[in-house]
């Protein structure tokens, strides 16, 4: 059976090279042609933290480039349609992590790219702040209002929408709010929640109750895994589940399993920068 190691190896090669295709088949295993750096948020400058951000309001404000799909209204919205149309075909199987990983690249090629950020792309290593017990999630720079993404929902200022048809996942309790400070306060989006089409801000709910699935313990237990399969099921398991924590901390549109990339696609929200 593939080994964890050998796997991640290879997907890296994949993921990180200039292209997004793998090398041809080679008799021997070949090289990167480039490794991109990623690194936790509160490890860059605070040049790069206003740079990223700013690159990420960039998407915001430039049109979408695939005219036969209408529902998305800006570029960065693009990258939330691909999730919620794939939603059901791209979790629970086995290619739930590459084909993440895979989108988590095209949108960081297209920070780069289209909108001119230079610098590592960033991630959120949430056992920094899960271990850290006597500080609220809340309080994470993460949530900062100026090198930051903004903080929590404000109780009282999102009403979640009819869902008629029933098959949007909407769990009422989770949407706290609309953020109430940072950068991207004031901005629209126009898909979601699940697979409404609706105008609406970035809601949040940040909760303590999912630290737990948080801590170094819990992350390390993940990477302990001897095979991908162990691995792949590890995360999702129904007790502790690291990638349903990850959403779960930030609450809000992140924890609805089709439009959750409203908030995810702010920032890569995986411990070891992995996307989900």
């Amino acid at each position: 059976m593939l080994s964890l190691r050998t796997l991640l190896t290879s997907l890296a090669c994949v993921v990180f090279a200039t292209g997004v295709a793998a090398a041809p088949p080679s008799e021997k295993a070949g090289t990167c042609s480039e490794l991109r750096l990623f690194k936790e948020w509160r490890d860059l400058s605070k040049e790069n933290q206003q740079g990223y951000i700013q690159a990420v309001l960039c998407l915001m404000k430039l049109p979408p480039q695939d005219p036969s799909r209408p529902d998305p209204k800006s570029r960065f919205e693009e990258f939330q349609a691909t999730h919620i149309y794939l939603t059901d075909r791209v979790h629970s199987v086995g290619h739930f992590l590459p084909w993440h990983r895979h989108l988590g690249t095209l949108y960081a090629n297209a920070l780069r790219d289209e909108c001119g950020y230079k610098g590592p792309i960033a991630f959120w290593d949430w056992s920094r702040d899960a271990d850290n017990r006597a500080v609220p999630l809340k309080n994470s720079p993460i949530f900062d209002p100026v090198n930051g993404f903004g903080g929590d929902g404000v109780p009282g200022t999102y009403t979640l929408p009819p869902d008629p048809v029933g098959d949007s996942a909407l769990f009422p309790w989770t949407f706290k709010g609309c953020i109430g400070d940072g950068p991207f306060k004031d901005i629209k989006v126009h898909l979601g929640p699940g697979k409404l089409l609706t105008e609406h801000c970035i809601v949040r709910g940040i909760d303590e109750s999912w630290r737990r699935t948080a801590f170094t313990t819990n992350v390390q237990r993940v990477l302990d895994s001897k095979t991908y399969e162990d691995f792949r099921l590890i995360i999702d398991e129904f007790m502790n589940p690291i990638h349903g924590g990850g959403h779960g901390i930030v609450g809000g549109e992140m924890l609805n399993i089709y439009s959750a990339a409203a908030g995810a696609s702010l920032l890569d929200i995986r411990p070891q920068g992995s996307v989900s």
